[in-house]
């Protein structure tokens, strides 16, 4: 597609696309039946605007601590596999109670699990992590975190220009 002249979006979303395929194809592979896990996509690959060579930031997501004794095994046989085909694979492993008590003052990560992309295992899951991240973000101080986006934004224009990072 990039070859033949596609432009950058479509190329990012068609890349994304497969990515996710094989994501979901791999997760198949190593679980049967309900998973009390969620595959979440984070940051560019979340956002789907996946390049060529890009990581590939991924979340195990959790409903508690305690579960993720449970899921490891299932982790690691995926995170094995996704390693031996080649991927340069970023990932955490986290609860939902652990992604909503992130640190206020860390603003990259909490941007990126608001703009978390659901890939597989237990969708009902993801939609509570969702609806707790959403709640969260409404509950706090609506003025800090745009002063938090707005200098975040400035110190990125300052370090790379008008250019893309």
């Amino acid at each position: 597609m990039h070859r033949r002249g596609a432009g950058g979006i479509r190329v990012a979303l068609a890349l994304t696309r497969r990515q996710d395929k094989f994501l979901q194809a791999i997760f198949k592979k190593v679980t049967s039946g309900p998973v009390p896990l969620a595959v979440v996509a984070l940051g560019g690959y979340g956002r789907k605007e996946l390049c060529f060579n890009s990581d590939i930031d991924i979340m195990f997501l959790t409903e508690s601590e305690g579960q993720q004794e449970h899921g490891i095994s299932i982790i690691q046989e995926y995170l094995y596999i996704l390693m031996d085909a080649g991927l340069n694979i970023g990932h955490s492993v986290r609860s939902i109670s652990e992604c909503i008590n992130i640190d206020e003052g860390d603003l990259e990560s909490r941007m990126s699990l608001l703009e978390a992309r659901f890939i597989c295992g237990n969708n009902i899951l993801f939609n509570k992590f969702i609806a707790a991240i959403r709640e969260k973000t409404l509950n706090q101080n609506k003025k800090t975190f745009i002063r938090q986006i707005s200098e975040r934004t400035l110190l990125r224009h300052l370090k790379y220009g008008s250019t893309s990072k």
